[in-house]
């Protein structure tokens, strides 16, 4: 692969995704809102989260056929197209009065999450076609920097341009900001390799033979189950335990959530720059053994401080205790977040990697609905103190087998390689 190219090629979707994810974050934090302010009725925000997610879920089933088919960057540029179209339509009738204004903006989040559907595997499996192998492991830490800066300042600036310009401004903005993205991602030019007959059927073949294809390779397949059980564990935490105790034990303003995000945030973003300079290239399933390792604590102390903070009966020392963990456990999530995209790109076939991709996304999903479901039913019935002890517990069982394999893994990996360097 030339290298001027690939620079060129990494450097065009950076400035797309910087763009494009810019628009998302402020749009993100200002159409709740908007809904609100029209119809006073949660039940209506909620409905257009539940219609975006289930939207989301039915675009990665409909395209992971194709997701290996298509043109990655046609797709990319394309999905943020019609993105842009939309919000600019929202703009332009934002401030007309007519009786379908909300189902219009439902409709607009069925389109929207489709096209992220087909969107995200795109973006993440034309990495490896526009970087070199040995540069995966900087190119996923940059990529995972700019995601994390980004969700931060899109917030904050969505709350800004809503508060002091309005939600017309708010879709203009993100309208623009999409097909500015699209432009860029235009000139991506990836490297395709040349398939044989049999290449070709197996990229015809859909998402039913993405998931054989896990079932033989057992390695992509159990970092995928990781990974998934890993986000059911993180997202009851994060969205459910920490804001519940927050709000409803201690009647906190919501000024302590944006102190504890703010220091995830930051947690992330630096993470994902030390990323970049660890050695991970040369046994990737050991380093993120020891990056699994480091969580078990972290996950326990969550625990520990709320049964210390019961004793001495003191809430700053909980939200300061939540706020250190949450930084250091943020660390910890980029790093282990760049060392499976890079399994996944790295040992992947090509031919398989989109519908890989939609998998682990659709996957996703599921888990994070599963985890805010059940986590809001187990800490609704039984004592706090024991939602976060029994939070704790399924990580720590989590660790234990996890660790067991991937140390086999990167076993595995190391005789490999030496016998490729003999």
């Amino acid at each position: 692969m030339n290298t001027n190219r690939a620079k060129k090629n990494f450097l065009l979707l950076f400035w797309g995704k910087l763009v494009s994810q810019l628009g998302d974050g402020i749009f993100a934090i200002a159409m709740p809102w908007f809904i609100l302010s029209i119809t006073d009725s949660a039940i209506a925000m909620s409905t257009y989260l539940v219609i975006g997610n289930l939207s989301c879920g039915l675009g990665l089933i409909l395209f992971g056929k194709k997701i290996d088919v298509w043109k990655k960057e046609k797709v990319m540029y394309i999905t943020d197209f019609i993105r842009g179209i939309y919000l600019l339509l929202l703009y332009a009738i934002a401030s007309m009065e007519f009786g379908n204004k909300l189902a219009f903006i439902y409709c607009g989040a069925i389109l929207l999450n489709i096209c992220a559907a087909a969107f995200n595997p795109a973006s993440m499996s034309i990495i490896p076609m526009i970087i070199k192998k040995d540069d995966l492991v900087k190119g996923n830490s940059i990529l995972g920097v700019l995601d994390n800066t980004i969700s931060i300042l899109g917030l904050t600036v969505g709350v800004a341009v809503y508060d002091f310009l309005g939600i017309k401004l708010v879709f203009l903005i993100a309208g623009i900001s999409y097909i500015c993205s699209a432009i860029s991602e235009m000139f991506i030019k990836p490297e395709y390799v040349n398939c044989s007959e049999n290449d070709s059927r197996e990229q015809q073949s859909g998402i039913i033979e993405g998931l054989k294809y896990l079932k033989r390779h057992k390695n992509t397949l159990f970092i995928i189950v990781f990974a998934l059980t890993w986000n059911y564990i993180y997202i009851s935490l994060y969205a459910i335990y920490i804001p519940y105790i927050f709000n409803v034990i201690f009647a906190e303003n919501i000024g302590s959530i944006g102190l504890i995000e703010m220091a995830l945030g930051i947690g992330l973003i630096i993470g994902a720059s030390l990323a970049s300079r660890l050695d991970i290239r040369g046994n990737i399933y050991k380093n993120l053994t020891k990056v699994v390792i480091v969580q078990l604590p972290l996950f326990a102390g969550f625990t520990i401080a709320i049964f210390i903070n019961k004793a001495i009966n003191y809430e700053t020392f909980l939200l300061t205790a939540f706020t250190i963990l949450l930084f250091i456990l943020g660390i910890t999530v980029a790093i282990v977040n760049v060392n499976i995209s890079v399994i996944l790109q790295s040992e992947t076939s090509a031919n398989f990697l989109g519908r890989v991709n939609a998998i682990k996304s659709f996957g996703s999903l599921i888990t994070m609905a599963l985890g805010l479901l059940i986590g809001g039913i187990i800490i609704d019935h039984i004592p706090y103190e024991y939602a976060f002890s029994i939070n704790s517990i399924l990580f720590a069982l989590l660790t234990i087998f996890m660790v067991k394999k991937f140390y086999h893994y990167s076993i595995d990996k190391k005789i490999v390689t030496d016998e490729v360097c003999d």
